[in-house]
């Protein structure tokens, strides 16, 4: 499975380098050309009725695109767009929760655009919708063979074995909580601080060291877990992803050496506005971005040189905020960076001067 897995993404990788961002593929295209091969891959077969339900009929009478189902009964609802269709919407994400929640013994559902995977937990009715995300992957990142190695870890949990042996709703409700409590322990509230310092007997230990041995724990945890998630994705013999020749394109290096003008100076606007915040500003190159400490991470960046944009990624939690601009979404309780909760997308001078206090704030909360 992992080999065929590995192999559609490769095939998808052209077709999103192709089409992507031109509005020219269909929902129905969509679904027929990137996310059914994808099920298939996974071990459903999309011209049994009886395995992969289309169109199934909910509640008010409208469908849901697919029901993948276990002997006869659905156990995840799929909701498919266009390839150009924004996930963001928090319309679109209500109303396929809910149509899952209505629907008796059914709590997963995956929202997708035959690019980005996000998989939700629709029985957490406290919450809400958006933040009942359990994990969001794209086929895009998958040009670095990190992501790749993730993308195809988070997706074999919805393949039909994964289901049909109940391994699915295990693993996929301790990750959910796992992520709950990742943010908690992000973002504290003195209540949690409190009751932490009470159960651990250190009343001297205050608030900001708790904090940030909280974050310390957090961070270590984080790359112990990507570095085994790789480690057991290579033993599946996954082929290498093709290259065109022996420089690493994903470096962040390359990507900005290959940019546009005027897309390195507005890269360089960032950074010098970035690195100017304060004297305690350190910078770490990684594989595909650049890395901003201050008592920990509070921002990175990433170029995306083929889209004309420059990705920033805030260590703020977007809830603290009062309206989030049209130019950022919510990374809430995905795996990305270890310490993220808000994307930002730069085009313009004008995007980056919406983005300036968020950056300004990410620097001063961490």
């Amino acid at each position: 499975m992992v080999d065929k897995l590995n192999s559609e993404i490769s095939r998808i990788l052209e077709v999103l380098d192709k089409y992507r961002g031109k509005g020219v593929l269909s929902e129905a295209n969509t679904k027929s050309s990137l996310v059914e091969p994808v099920l298939r891959t996974l071990g459903w077969n999309v011209f049994d009725f009886e395995e992969v339900d289309k169109e199934w009929k909910v509640f008010d009478g409208t469908s849901v695109d697919y029901a993948l189902k276990i002997s006869g009964k659905p156990r995840i609802f799929i909701e498919a767009k266009a390839l150009d269709i924004s996930l963001d919407d928090p319309k679109l994400i209500g109303q396929t929760i809910k149509y899952t929640a209505l629907e008796k013994d059914l709590r997963w559902c995956v929202l997708t655009n035959g690019n980005e995977y996000r998989l939700y937990k629709s029985d957490e009715i406290k919450l809400n919708p958006e933040n009942r995300i359990v994990f969001t992957v794209s086929i895009s990142e998958c040009k670095d063979n990190d992501k790749r190695a993730f993308f195809i870890e988070m997706m074999k949990r919805l393949s039909r074995n994964s289901l049909e042996s109940g391994e699915f709703n295990k693993w996929a409700d301790e990750l959910f909580i796992e992520n709950r409590i990742r943010r908690i322990m992000q973002n504290p509230s003195d209540e949690f601080l409190s009751i932490v310092r009470e159960q651990i007997g250190i009343i001297t230990a205050s608030d900001e060291q708790i904090k940030q041995t909280m974050k310390n724990i957090l961070k270590k945890d984080v790359e112990r877990t990507s570095e085994q998630t790789i480690k057991d994705i290579s033993k599946e013999d996954i082929e290498p992803t093709p290259m065109l020749d022996k420089e690493d394109k994903r470096s962040i290096k390359y990507q900005l050496n290959q940019a546009s003008h005027p897309l390195k100076e507005l890269f360089g606007k960032v950074e010098n506005s970035i690195l100017s915040l304060g004297n305690d500003v350190q910078k770490e190159e990684r594989k595909s971005y650049y890395a901003y400490y201050r008592n920990t991470k509070f921002v990175c960046l990433e170029i995306r040189r083929t889209i004309e944009t420059i990705l920033i990624y805030l260590n703020i939690d977007p809830n603290t905020l009062e309206t989030i601009p049209e130019i950022a979404r919510s990374m809430t309780g995905m795996w990305h960076f270890s310490t993220v909760y808000l994307e930002l997308r730069i085009r313009t001078s004008d995007d980056f001067e919406v983005a300036k206090p968020l950056i300004q704030k990410s620097y001063e909360v961490n």
